[in-house]
């Protein structure tokens, strides 16, 4: 369904979004929740399952070494689905300090800042660099050679190569995030050598919605802790003008009716 070339998708394409107080939809689209998921949480169960599908993208199982590289929201919330899936250990890179400083405390085993291109550096040199300096910090990957899966949920030319060069031969390599411009440039040869399993994804699947709405009523995963601000509906536009500030963690939310 996620793959239908005429599927309408609300906010995109010329279909009118969800800032709304009520909002008809189709009932076989509906998804009951529990009494222990307010609306604060509900609001974030869309964004959990699109992590849900990238994880099945992904294979993620048990036992797993997972490399995510973006430390916003969706990149944390895949960190989340890793450590309640079992992973053996998960690492997070980020430019940005305070998104590091948060990646630790909510999924991160390791969390890393990323650092600087340094002039004239080119993509492929950096992300060889930097990924020398990830496996030292990690002897789990390390040892086998690299990471059992490898997420690039920055969009970022250099974090693709990365998680590229990251991936442990037969790993899987997901690319989450879209990225503006040039198509970046990706080392086929080490793909091939390494026999890597290269996927995209996009949306989500059947089921999607109600693993996400299971991982947050038994505690799995905290989806209240990604919400930095809530507005009031009437406050909207200084909700979107504030999300667009690179102080700003992650996600906000924006009250239409009841109470929080």
């Amino acid at each position: 369904m996620n793959l239908c070339a005429y599927m309408p998708y609300g906010g995109t394409f010329g279909v009118d979004g969800s800032c709304a107080t009520y909002k008809i939809v189709p009932f076989n689209q509906m998804v009951k929740l529990t009494d222990k998921i307010d609306w604060i949480a509900a609001g974030l169960i869309q964004p959990l399952a699109i992590g849900i599908q990238m994880s099945r993208q992904a294979g993620l199982k048990p036992h797993q070494t997972v490399f995510i590289a973006g430390g916003g929201c969706v990149g944390l919330l895949l960190g989340a689905i890793a450590k309640a899936y079992g992973a053996a250990k998960v690492v997070v890179v980020e430019k940005q300090a305070h998104r590091v400083d948060f990646a630790k405390r909510y999924c991160a085993d390791v969390a890393i800042q990323t650092p600087p291109k340094e002039e004239g550096q080119d993509s492929e040199e950096y992300a060889q660099n930097f990924a020398f300096d990830v496996l030292a910090q990690v002897p789990e990957a390390s040892r086998n050679r690299g990471f059992d899966v490898c997420i690039d949920a920055s969009g970022a030319a250099e974090c693709m190569q990365m998680g590229i060069e990251l991936c442990r031969p037969g790993g899987t390599y997901v690319q989450v995030g879209m990225y503006r411009g040039q198509s970046p440039r990706i080392n086929m040869l080490m793909v091939c050598m390494k026999q890597l399993n290269v996927r995209g994804t996009i949306r989500y699947t059947p089921g999607c919605f109600e693993e996400a709405v299971a991982l947050i009523d038994r505690g799995m995963v905290d989806v209240r802790s990604l919400v930095d601000h809530v507005y009031d509906f009437r406050d909207a536009q200084k909700a979107f003008t504030a999300q667009m500030q690179v102080d700003v963690s992650y996600h906000m939310k924006l009250k239409t009716s009841g109470k929080h």
